[in-house]
């Protein structure tokens, strides 16, 4: 199945990302390209973590990644596991701890 998800993303936005992805300061804002490359590797690594889970067994976020929950900050309390198992992914990607 192929997706077309829009993201829209701020200049402001764009640039925190590239700075993540860098690990250091720049003034360079991050490419469509490596936005698809993030999506893509957090549904890879989701899929990874479902690889020996049933196909009969109903979808839920694995064990390792739920006692994190209390990573996410409070003002996202709010939203579903999926969305809060993709933020916490993106902190992972790029190798730091939401302060």
């Amino acid at each position: 199945m192929k997706t077309n998800v829009a993201v829209t993303l701020s200049d402001e936005q764009r640039n925190r990302l590239a700075i993540a992805l860098a690990g250091k300061n720049v003034k360079r804002k991050v490419t469509r390209r490596e936005v698809k490359s993030l999506v893509e590797g957090f549904f890879e690594a989701m899929l990874s973590d479902c690889e020996n889970a049933s196909p009969t067994a109903s979808p839920s976020m694995p064990e390792a990644h739920r006692t994190n929950l209390d990573r996410v900050p409070a003002k996202y309390a709010d939203k579903p596991e999926s969305w809060k198992l993709g933020w916490l992914r993106g902190w992972d990607s790029v190798g730091r701890m939401h302060e």
